[in-house]
């Protein structure tokens, strides 16, 4: 339960902490993470621990609640893999539209004809388009596997895509 006196002294809390945490946030933090959740959530801390006139040092109280709130931030960020993922939001800016099924069944169509047209190159293109495309193997560490140089690796990436594209109508395939 809160006690009311916590109510009464966040105003003043809020005055006096507001920009220094906000600042200790952005420091720590990339510019997209929206660090007045974050500061609010420091004030929703100390108001759910009621009586702060018993905190001898209240700075340092209020910057530990900080470093614990940011702790808790990262700690959901990394289980959540939020780096990992570009958000829907993001997603969906880019298809410049909504997913419809129009849009859906015509992705699935290309996406056949991309792996049929994969199909028809040389075994070595292939193998050579997925380590880089699909596994996101670097063209030196393709080529040490394959034990052909850097330049032969480009190459044969170059011929894929070009012949991809030209098999999805994004070229005339020269």
């Amino acid at each position: 339960m809160v006690e009311t006196g916590a109510w009464d002294k966040l105003p003043t809390l809020e005055e006096q902490f507001s920009g220094p945490l906000a600042s200790f946030f952005a420091k720590r933090l990339p510019k997209h993470v929206d660090v007045d959740d974050l500061v609010q959530e420091v004030f929703m801390k100390l108001v759910k621990r009621g009586d702060t006139a018993s905190i001898e040092n209240i700075e340092g109280y209020v910057f530990r609640t900080a470093h614990s709130v940011l702790n808790d931030h990262l700690r959901r960020k990394q289980s959540r893999s939020e780096g990992k993922h570009v958000p829907m939001d993001d997603f969906l800016a880019v298809l410049g539209s909504e997913i419809t099924p129009e849009r859906v069944i015509l992705g699935q169509e290309q996406l056949q004809i991309m792996l049929m047209a994969l199909k028809e190159l040389p075994t070595r293109t292939q193998d050579i388009f997925v380590m880089r495309a699909l596994e996101e193997m670097r063209s030196v560490e393709i080529a040490d596997k394959l034990k052909i140089s850097t330049r032969s690796v480009e190459k044969h990436m170059a011929k894929a895509l070009n012949y991809l594209s030209s098999r999805l109508g994004y070229s005339d395939g020269r």
